[in-house]
């Protein structure tokens, strides 16, 4: 698999789950998207970047991601939570960006020994 730190297994379980999303740019996947629904009109959403991605592809993803979010906004989210891994610097900027802000919650998420804290967008 092209994406870091997530085995095979993991990607087939996210990808089984209901709107998912792939971004591709020329025949090569950028990065893999979806959500996972919450009771109380929430939602789950994760990303996985390929570990390849290059300046101009993020910034079509950036763009797909943010019309992406205000899709889930029009069909009914009212806050939405993701994961982000303790030490991806970028990522923790990147969703700060689109409006998350971190929560207290702290979670192994694979149960492989890497730490993602939770960050939360309320509509």
């Amino acid at each position: 698999s092209e994406f870091t730190k997530l085995g095979q297994s993991a990607l087939d379980f996210l990808e089984e789950k209901k709107d998912t999303v792939t971004i591709s740019r020329n025949g090569k996947t950028l990065a893999v998207m979806g959500v996972i629904e919450l009771p109380e009109k929430g939602g789950n959403v994760w990303l996985f970047f390929s570990k390849h991605i290059k300046r101009t592809d993020m910034i079509i993803a950036n763009r797909m991601v943010k019309t992406a979010l205000n899709t889930l906004k029009d069909i009914g989210y009212e806050w939405l939570q993701t994961p982000v891994r303790e030490d991806f610097i970028n990522g923790k900027r990147w969703v700060k960006h689109l409006g998350f802000t971190p929560t207290d919650i702290e979670e192994d998420v694979f149960e492989n020994g890497t730490t993602y804290k939770y960050w939360m967008k309320v509509f």
